[in-house]
């Protein structure tokens, strides 16, 4: 879809902190997991036929703040997922190899470009961080790699109509404000459909058949690097858990999980050290929290963990 004009650049407020219908004033953000452009969201009106039709993954936009004009609070450090939403409903339909729309790439989108302000679409935010957090709390795996979503979007029909129900459902929550518990809720069943009904690269995590099969060695590996990650792994003591050669354990876990061990220690290490960073006192030393979480060369360390969470560890410990 091409670009008819370049949109007004408008602040995103926090999803929840919406128009309050009584009194016509904002609210206080509240929104543990999403944000919209508020005023573009109560300017469209209808929003009964909302069809989500593409998912993009957005990096940290810290150094793009002061150009879009965004309330640090409403810009994810880590980055986000934009939703991009076409409110006619005129999806059209996917072809093999090519995508369910045309609706405009997210750089555009954050650029300025494309057409936000035409009233065909409307974007949500969603934090990365809460979508890998709902992801590996529903498949008891961590997130080794950034979840993808494929542009051929949908795996059933079944799935387009629950993902779209509930997205309506949130943003006609989001319009009339306020209810923190309820829009908590209504972000958590879209964020568990938008896992369990879209293409993506953890997609087989949620095939039933698959995780029935996962072999009992791969979980005694799995449960032993959780258990012992801050501590010195080697390929031999993983032998020793599971009872079979380094390689089989390899093949193993390229072929119901794909990833290896090894990715699934960096990942459980950056996680702890990702909590420890956020709770620390600015005072403390990086080097201290990320040996203290098994991670032995600092640049190492923060070349990893700036690619997994879009920010360097010194600036998840400074803030607050």
């Amino acid at each position: 879809m091409g670009s008819r004009g370049s949109p007004k650049r408008s602040s995103f407020r926090r999803a929840s902190g919406c128009l309050d219908a009584r009194t016509g004033k904002v609210g206080r953000a509240r929104s543990p997991s999403t944000s919209i452009d508020q005023a573009q969201l109560v300017k469209v009106g209808d929003t009964s036929d909302a069809q989500i039709v593409r998912i993009d993954l957005c990096a940290a936009l810290a150094d793009r703040q002061a150009a879009l004009e965004l309330p640090r609070d409403a810009v994810e450090a880590e980055g986000f997922y934009l939703l991009a939403i076409d409110l006619g409903g005129r999806t059209e339909p996917a072809a093999e190899g090519r995508p369910e729309t045309a609706a405009p790439a997210a750089d555009r989108l954050i650029d300025g470009e494309g057409s936000e302000a035409e009233g065909r679409w409307i974007f949500l935010r969603v934090k990365r961080r809460a979508l890998e957090s709902r992801l590996q709390a529903l498949t008891q795996a961590p997130v080794v790699a950034p979840l993808v979503f494929e542009p051929n979007l949908m795996r059933s029909s079944e799935g387009r109509t629950l993902v779209d129900d509930r997205v309506r459902r949130l943003l006609k929550r989001l319009k009339v404000g306020g209810g923190l518990e309820i829009v908590a809720g209504l972000e958590e069943a879209l964020m568990t459909s938008l896992l369990t009904c879209c293409r993506h690269n953890y997609s087989l995590r949620f095939d039933d058949h698959a995780a029935a099969r996962l072999p009992r060695h791969v979980k005694l590996v799995e449960d032993y690097i959780v258990k012992n990650a801050e501590k010195p792994i080697s390929m031999k003591d993983l032998e020793g858990v599971a009872g079979i050669s380094a390689r089989s354990i390899h093949h193993a876990f390229r072929r119901f999980r794909g990833y290896s061990p090894k990715a699934l220690l960096q990942a459980v290490r950056l996680d702890r050290a990702h909590r420890t960073l956020l709770s620390a006192d600015p005072r403390e030393r990086v080097m201290t929290i990320a040996t203290s979480c098994g991670f032995a060369h600092l640049g190492r360390f923060s070349a990893v963990y700036k690619k997994r969470f879009g920010e360097l560890p010194s600036q998840t410990l400074g803030r607050k």
